[in-house]
């Protein structure tokens, strides 16, 4: 259907950062952007018109590591619910059988909408298993998969999910993909499994262990480069991140990189200039989690000490150095993302405790990133991140303009995808007797 949405600031995030006053958009695309006059030419009979009233237009945004299906099984177990989480092994070889599919269903359902409510309506899941690839086959299936969700297997454990299943969903099938394969190297700083290269504080000894040796790493960049998949990789530790710059350089100098190959560095919170600077040399992305050190900064300040974490998160120094950087939502509590935009440009935790002034970064600046990268390293950037004409009509209609002081303050009222409106969610009539 033919839409005009007039009198807006629709920021188009394209290369010059034009904000228009119109839209036109058809069927599931932009169609034109200017001047209401110019926008207004387009008109039918038939064109549905949308008074903007002044309000703010921007694309809608990725998370670029969502977690959902890991989130959901943590929900049953919150909910006493164990009973009803499905086993790897149950998983028949074609990915059909999960026997509780309707209690995942319908907390699925309830992420799905914060998702949408919050204005993001492409996720990456990394770490995919048969399990988790039968869940998302069949939430597709059902139809009622309004986001879109990019999937990488976990290539230790369901190498077999992508061999099996990378042709029939190479492209979105109902909304959801495979784009390529995910490897955790290491665990979690704020459970003191973060591999490190100095002891946690408070222990001599302890520096926390590798999930994957140097040899397995080594197979598996080279299969990802192969097989001309992405390969992201999970790295929390400052030794984590060196084990994986160590083995890539060694890779990369006797296999040509390929654009398809596209890798990228996960939860890198200890990166430092010096690894900085190979990373760009080496033509891989890093990803930070919005809510990390926001949420948890007084327990990594506990198992990190004071020094090591001052020094997290240099987004700034990765932007200015000309790195593809970005930072994912995963937030369990679904704060505002332009809320976590106003943590990660003033750097103030939740606790109001500010850290390391040398970092900051305006917020538009961070927005526009995410924009922009997230649509890279999902290989889309001719069909989202932007509204220049012939992108996807996927936007976000907000409360307040982008040049307000305080991001924490913008929230989303409308939501359209492909087209069509899909937040607020109607609410279906009752009948009357």
């Amino acid at each position: 259907m033919q839409k005009v949405f007039t009198n807006g600031n629709c920021h188009l995030f394209n290369e010059t950062l034009d904000v228009a006053q119109a839209l036109f958009t058809n069927d599931e695309s932009v169609v034109l952007t200017g001047s209401n006059e110019e926008v207004l030419q387009m008109k039918t009979p038939e064109t549905l018109e949308v008074e903007l009233k002044g309000k703010t237009v921007i694309p809608a945004l990725y998370d670029v590591n969502s977690c959902v299906f890991n989130r959901i099984e943590k929900c049953l177990i919150d909910e006493g619910k164990e009973k009803f989480i499905e086993n790897e092994a149950d998983i028949d070889e074609n990915y059909e059988h999960f026997a509780n599919f309707k209690h995942y269903h319908k907390i699925f359902l309830k992420i799905q909408d914060e998702y949408i409510k919050n204005g993001i309506l492409t996720i990456f899941e990394l770490q995919i298993t048969a399990k988790s690839f039968t869940f998302w086959k069949k939430i597709a299936e059902s139809g009622e998969l309004k986001i879109d969700v990019i999937g990488y297997v976990d290539i230790k454990s369901s190498k077999d999910v992508m061999d099996n299943n990378c042709r029939s969903y190479r492209k979105y099938k109902n909304c959801f993909r495979l784009a390529g394969y995910s490897v955790e190297l290491d665990g979690e700083i704020t459970q003191a499994r973060a591999w490190l290269k100095k002891p946690y504080k408070g222990s001599k000894t302890s520096v926390g262990y590798p999930k994957t040796n140097e040899e397995q790493l080594s197979f598996i960049i080279k299969t990802a480069i192969e097989e001309k998949r992405q390969l992201f990789v999970i790295a929390h530790g400052d030794a984590a991140i060196e084990q994986f710059l160590r083995v890539s350089k060694a890779v990369f100098a006797e296999k040509k990189d390929d654009d398809k190959f596209r890798p990228a560095l996960f939860g890198a919170d200890m990166l430092t200039k010096k690894e900085i600077k190979e990373i760009k040399e080496l033509g891989i992305s890093v990803c930070f989690e919005f809510s990390n050190v926001y949420q948890n900064s007084e327990q990594i300040k506990e198992v990190l000490g004071r020094g090591r974490f001052n020094k997290m998160l240099p987004l700034s120094l990765l932007l200015k150095s000309g790195v593809v950087t970005n930072v994912y939502y995963n937030d369990k509590n679904f704060l505002s993302p332009f809320k976590q935009i106003q943590f990660v440009s003033t750097r103030v935790t939740k606790e109001g405790k500010k850290y390391h002034k040398k970092f900051k970064l305006e917020s538009f600046e961070i927005l526009k990133m995410m924009l922009k990268n997230g649509a890279f390293l999902a290989f889309e950037t001719e069909h989202k991140s932007s509204l220049e004409n012939g992108k996807k009509a996927n936007f976000l209609i907000l409360n307040n303009p982008l040049t307000v002081d305080e991001y924490s303050t913008i929230s989303v009222e409308d939501v359209y995808k492909d087209n069509e409106k899909i937040y607020p969610i109607k609410k279906k009539k009752k009948n009357s007797k």
